[in-house]
């Protein structure tokens, strides 16, 4: 497969959704048993406001991996990233102001074509900062340093809607649906990007998890992501689609995510100018947790 090929799907698919962990690709992770959930809690409005806590530290990763089908064969590629969040809050006339500094990052792309490429601290730096609505709405204010590589990952493109997901904004009881669309658009590799996740969320019930009861949110998702640009000279786009699902565990106590935990699976196609077009799919698990 030719290289530029192999650059531009990095370049696009890298792009997309992100926080995942978790030992590789498989189904999507048991949602649980939840317990009954209290009557009381079920009166509670779930909405963002500023935590009980001042502070909080998460531990966010993505793998995924990918198949490129062409005419000449199948490539396969695996990219990683992780890091470590250092999150502080406080209020702001639209919501919650957040500040979420990047503490720790690392990363490889690897493949038979490129070898193995090692991102870590020095390629990602400083803080995202964004102001978070009631129901999720996010306004970004600055983003981190990060090199052109790491820019690649939409670990920073998506993080502010994973750690603060769509909440309805009203008071929820078991079985309660409600839904948002999440954008974002990026430049990185040479390629812009643009995502777009529609997100159906379902109120489960309780759970028990470190001493806590926070709640079972279950989440299904349609994403759709387009990547344009130019790899080597040549134009290039890339067009997958699919969907991710899996379940979120909500502090009501604090206020806070407490874990997410989802599985992604899209498929699409890449092409550059003057070539066969590639087949593309990528499956992967994603998980954010809260320490302590």
């Amino acid at each position: 497969m030719k290289r530029s090929v192999v650059l531009a799907v990095v370049a696009a698919i890298a792009a997309g959704p992100s926080a995942s962990g978790g030992s590789g690709p498989g189904a999507p992770p048991a949602p649980g048993a939840p317990l009954p959930s209290s009557p009381a809690r079920s009166q509670d409005v779930l909405a963002h406001a500023v935590p009980s806590v001042s502070s909080a530290t998460y531990d966010v990763a993505d793998t995924i991996a990918m198949s490129l089908g062409s005419p000449s064969g199948t490539t396969e590629l695996t990219a990683v990233a992780s890091a470590t969040v250092s999150v502080t809050f406080g209020g702001d006339p639209a919501g919650v102001r957040v500040n979420a500094e990047i503490v720790n990052f690392a990363g490889s792309t690897g493949n038979p074509v490129l070898g193995t490429r090692s991102l870590d601290n020095d390629d990602a730096r400083g803080s995202m900062i964004f102001v978070v609505g009631p129901t999720g709405d996010v306004e970004e204010v600055a983003r981190p340093e990060l090199s052109a590589d790491a820019g690649q990952f939409s670990l920073f493109n998506q993080m502010p809607h994973d750690l603060f997901p769509g909440l309805p904004g009203r008071a929820a009881g078991p079985g309660d649906s409600w839904s948002d669309t999440v954008e974002w658009r990026s430049s990185a590799g040479g390629m812009e990007t643009t995502s777009t996740t529609v997100r159906t969320y379902t109120l489960v019930g309780d759970t028990v998890a470190d001493g806590r009861a926070p709640l079972v949110i279950s989440l299904s998702a349609e994403v759709t992501i387009f990547s344009s640009g130019s790899q080597g000279g040549l134009a290039a786009r890339t067009t997958i689609a699919g969907s991710l699902a899996g379940r979120l565990l909500w502090d009501a106590e604090t206020g806070l995510l407490h874990t997410a935990e989802l599985m992604r699976r899209l498929e699409g196609r890449s092409t550059i100018q003057g070539r066969p077009p590639v087949a593309v799919s990528f499956v992967g698990p994603q998980r954010i947790r809260r320490e302590g």
